[in-house]
């Protein structure tokens, strides 16, 4: 079966910040688009998001994003995890898969049971379909979806799945190498648009 078959026909999300966004606009510029269904609470990133993609919609409340779809992402903060996911009622055979950072695998279980959990760390470059986002565990629709975004790391363990986490704190330094070597060349006269240009591209 081909990866984009396994990808859930309808996909919630309960927390529409930056990274779940991002994950809305690549999976609603790909081909055979899901549905989507987002939670209220960020009035205006969930309105954005309704009206540039017609297959967006905006639910009532939270239990009934859960309700509607066979995946959930949930993407709240850390600290509000519990008292968002403990009181909404899951299903069997349901995915979610959280992208909280540093909520483990065993919470989401214990909160959003009986439903399959996993847990995903991807970047913005997901909204352009480029990003690389790890996975765990490697549970099929859940590389589907993300290979739907870009490329898709499955790891075995949450503790590979952390290690590889962590290498993400290099590309701040990255960006800021990047910026140093753009504003030097333009300070030194050269187009700003080349220079852009070029050193990305070195990069």
């Amino acid at each position: 079966m081909a990866a984009s078959a396994l990808v859930p026909e309808s996909i919630g999300v309960v927390g529409v910040g930056t990274i779940s966004s991002a994950a809305v606009r690549g999976l609603c510029r790909s081909s055979g688009a899901p549905d989507i269904t987002l939670s209220p609470r960020n009035a205006a990133k969930a309105k954005a998001l309704a009206d540039e993609f017609e297959s967006v919609r905006i639910a009532a409340n939270n239990q009934a994003v859960v309700d509607a779809c066979d995946c959930v992402l949930l993407a709240v903060l850390p600290g509000q995890a519990q008292a968002v996911c403990e009181p909404l009622q899951f299903r069997e055979g349901q995915l979610v898969i959280s992208l909280m950072a540093g909520v483990p695998l065993s919470d989401i279980e214990r909160w959003c049971g009986p439903a399959e959990c996993a847990l995903a760390c991807p970047l913005p470059a997901i909204a352009e379909n480029a990003g690389t986002t790890i996975v765990t565990p490697p549970e099929p629709r859940t590389v589907a979806v993300f290979e739907k975004l870009g490329t898709a790391v499955p790891v075995a363990t949450e503790d590979q799945f952390k290690r590889l986490q962590a290498m993400t704190c290099v590309m701040g330094d990255l960006y800021a190498r990047q910026k140093t070597a753009q504003d030097w060349l333009v300070t030194n006269g050269v187009d700003a648009t080349a220079a852009s240009a070029y050193v990305g591209g070195v990069f």
